[in-house]
């Protein structure tokens, strides 16, 4: 019992190994960054303390990504604001940098926490199974209402939406001609087939 209160009081998390890893808060991957410990060229997210380095962007990856980026960008007005990698900070422990967010215009990026979030999606070829294990999990406990993880090999389109109490409450996948809508922007489509 003592111990785990330890663990849970001490900058410790647990690694797939179950043994303990030290964790880092965002402050302090900022003072690394700043003492060049970090190099600024690094491509990592830090989730609840761990480090995860970022794969490279495959042409299918950017491809999607963008034409989703122009549709979007297509159908907003001045309240709201397309984000493409931008760092979103969930937490004093995590931050992550989604393909691709629909935020309020009027929030400093520093700001947003995940109720804020209209839209994140992630685009994976090869991080499938981190943008589902992992990342679908944190923007549910962290209040995300909706979560399009878009398979750059089959098309398909897994919606998360509608977290209660840290979990997703539906999920369900969207074929590549199937069309999809984000509520905050009434009369917005996209369907994956139509990417060229």
């Amino acid at each position: 019992m003592l111990e785990g209160h330890l663990r849970h009081a001490t900058p410790f998390t647990d690694g797939a190994d179950g043994f303990p890893r030290r964790r880092f808060s965002v402050a302090e991957v900022f003072a690394m960054l700043d003492q060049n410990v970090l190099s600024h060229d690094e491509k990592f997210e830090l989730i609840e303390g761990e480090f995860f380095p970022m794969s490279p962007k495959r042409s299918t990856h950017e491809l999607i990504k963008n034409y989703l980026n122009r549709a979007l960008a297509r159908q907003i007005d001045d309240g709201l604001f397309v984000g493409v990698e931008n760092t979103l900070y969930l937490d004093d422990w995590t931050f992550v940098d989604p393909d691709l967010l629909l935020v309020p215009s009027a929030l400093p990026s520093d700001q947003i926490k995940g109720p804020d979030v209209l839209l994140a999606v992630e685009v994976a070829v090869t991080t499938l199974r981190y943008d589902r294990d992992k990342k679908a999990p944190l923007y549910a406990r962290h209040g995300v209402p909706l979560y399009w993880l878009i398979d750059g090999n089959s098309l398909e389109t897994t919606v998360y939406s509608a977290p209660v109490n840290g979990a997703w409450t539906s999920v369900t996948v969207a074929a590549s001609t199937d069309v999809l809508t984000v509520p905050a922007l009434p009369g917005f489509q996209f369907r994956l087939a139509d990417v060229r």
